[in-house]
């Protein structure tokens, strides 16, 4: 038989009367009533009878707190009975697999907490919980919470969750109440993961939810930067005169460019949005490398096979016409783009970030922009020392 215990796994011992076993497993059950809150009761139901089938476990255990009522409701459901509480690591309730009617009666008489404990569920049916939400979060899906969340209201003072976008959660005190962190968006650094996960707050992002957006941006980021429309257009602006189109077709030769058909483009993560991209490209008639040690089976078969997957960031750096980045910010990636790397390009790169800022070393950029590797750097996370730079265009 095995205990199932919700929280950390490290008990030696088991106190008070009949729980006194010392031969027993022990499983982590972490947060199941967050899950079954956030995920919906049928996965945890799933996940908790999967548990048990597992591991023949005869006895649960379960926080007594009212945010797992719902983790109660369920043991009750597959066959378990409420027979007590348990004092290890504060106070707990205690299941066991019942065999007998006359068994579940008399853990039913046990203790009345039983039928508080589904009079709590019950209550949390149609209990509201409180969101606070930072930065613009699209109305649109927020309705799709329900009438079960309050968004931003008088509650949101101590809120059951977090839905976020760039907000910097770092100095952030969380509230006591706080269960559940969701980021409209991919990466994560902006939240700090070990304090929630410390506190058993759930963390969520969002990967895939603007791959489509991202992927048309960078599609169009190569586009213009091929003859530079952008610069193109500024000029334009400046002319004046009745001999405007004299002007304008003595000075175009200035931004003549190149197709970017033949042209090979470097993906630095294929994931949602770098997938989406090197399929793209390669319909626009471009040369595809693929770089990303970590994808996933899924993204795999979502990428073209005439995308040319490498196994090294040297060939992306060696090869490449056009370099995009689209990983997340790690001690790892931190400066993926420095002077070792710029030092492998070939003259006239453009490189692309619309990823993190802190991918490209700066210092190092200026310097290739400087010798022409270079040819033009596009990213849409502005800082003050890459505003009014040649060749760089901020969005």
């Amino acid at each position: 038989a095995a205990v199932i215990v919700d929280g950390d796994p490290a008990y030696d011992k088991i106190y008070d009367g009949d729980w006194k076993h010392h031969n027993k497993r022990y499983i982590t059950f972490h947060r199941i009533a967050v899950l079954s809150e956030f995920t919906g009761q049928g996965i945890a139901q799933t996940f908790i009878q999967g548990l048990i089938e597992g591991t023949d476990a005869h006895d649960f255990r379960c926080d007594t707190h009212e945010k797992n009522t719902v983790m109660q409701h369920i043991l009750e459901k597959l066959g378990y009975v409420y027979c007590g509480k348990v004092p290890i690591d504060g106070e707990r309730l205690a299941y066991q697999k019942i065999k007998t009617k006359r068994e579940k009666a008399f853990y039913q008489e046990l203790d009345e907490a039983a039928h508080h404990g589904i009079h709590c569920f019950k209550r949390n049916k149609t209990m509201v919980f409180s969101v606070k939400t930072y930065n613009n979060i699209n109305q649109i899906g927020l309705k799709e919470l329900g009438n079960h969340f309050q968004i931003d209201g008088d509650l949101a003072k101590n809120p059951d969750a977090y839905i976020i976008r760039s907000q910097n959660l770092h100095d952030t005190v969380f509230p006591d109440n706080l269960k559940a962190i969701a980021r409209a968006g991919a990466g994560t650094n902006n939240i700090p993961v070990d304090e929630a996960t410390e506190k058993g707050i759930v963390v969520f992002n969002t990967p895939g939810a603007n791959a489509n957006a991202v992927k048309e941006a960078v599609l169009a980021s190569i586009l213009l930067s091929a003859r530079d429309y952008i610069a193109a257009n500024a000029w334009v602006n400046t002319l004046s005169g009745d001999d405007v189109p004299k002007q304008i077709e003595a000075g175009k030769k200035q931004f003549a460019g190149s197709e970017i058909t033949g042209k090979t483009l470097g993906v630095i993560g294929l994931g949602a949005i770098g997938a989406r991209i090197a399929n793209d490209a390669y319909r626009l008639g471009m040369k595809v490398y693929g770089y990303d040690p970590y994808v996933s089976i899924e993204a795999a078969w979502n990428i073209s096979h005439h995308v040319r997957r490498v196994s090294d960031l040297k060939e992306i750096f060696e090869n490449c016409d056009y370099i995009t980045v689209h990983v997340p910010l790690t001690p790892d990636t931190t400066g993926t783009f420095n002077a070792d790397a710029f030092n492998l390009m070939q003259k006239g790169t453009t490189i692309i970030n619309f990823a993190r800022a802190e991918l490209v070393d700066n210092d190092a950029l200026f310097d290739a922009l400087e010798t022409g590797v270079v040819k033009r750097y596009i990213t849409d996370f502005g800082t003050e020392d890459l505003l009014n730079k040649p060749n760089v265009t901020v969005f």
